[in-house]
């Protein structure tokens, strides 16, 4: 809570970075500082009603925290440096700007029954059907797996709306 008091700010961005849980190919770069630090963090924003926007490993920590499953890509399809492209599933569906491809640099998935319980899937990845973006039932969160400050193909209107409408007006979308 220390941190939400003395920075106050309009919404927690829960960025992407090293993995959550170790992956089945490769040394991990797991750090339980961080996991603890961003459950703590997710815990005081909740407290006090701040909106969080998970990107990525933001997505995977968000899921986690609630309950959900994280797990290493076993189709051993990299969804590093690609491009893929998404369905959207209501009430985004119908959101001007929305973007129907986008980047990917991750190895870790959620997949849609490892999703928790109290998250919605907002958008899925046409490819291989993985949660590209999910959204809590009650609370102002938004988590999406790609990453806007990347170059992708639809730039980044749709993720700067979507924090500005989250800043004015919480969960917008129940």
């Amino acid at each position: 809570d220390y941190i939400i008091e003395r920075f106050q700010p309009d919404a927690v961005l829960l960025t992407g970075g090293n993995d959550l849980v170790p992956p089945h190919d490769r040394e991990s770069d797991v750090s339980l500082e961080r996991n603890i630090f961003e459950g703590c963090l997710i815990n005081a924003a909740i407290r006090q009603g701040i909106p969080i926007l998970g990107i990525c490993r933001g997505l995977q920590m968000i899921n986690l925290h609630f309950g959900g499953e994280v797990i290493p890509n076993a189709e051993n399809r990299s969804h590093v440096g690609t491009v893929h492209d998404l369905i959207w599933r209501a009430p985004f569906d119908s959101y001007e700007g929305r973007p129907d491809r986008v980047n990917s640099f991750h190895d870790l998935i959620v997949k849609p029954e490892g999703l928790a319980s109290c998250l919605n899937i907002a958008a899925l990845s046409l490819e291989d059907g993985n949660v590209e973006g999910a959204a809590h039932q009650e609370i102002p969160v938004f988590c999406i797996q790609w990453h806007p400050e990347r170059p992708q193909p639809s730039g980044a209107q749709f993720e700067m709306g979507l924090i500005e409408r989250m800043v004015r007006g919480g969960n917008f979308w129940t």
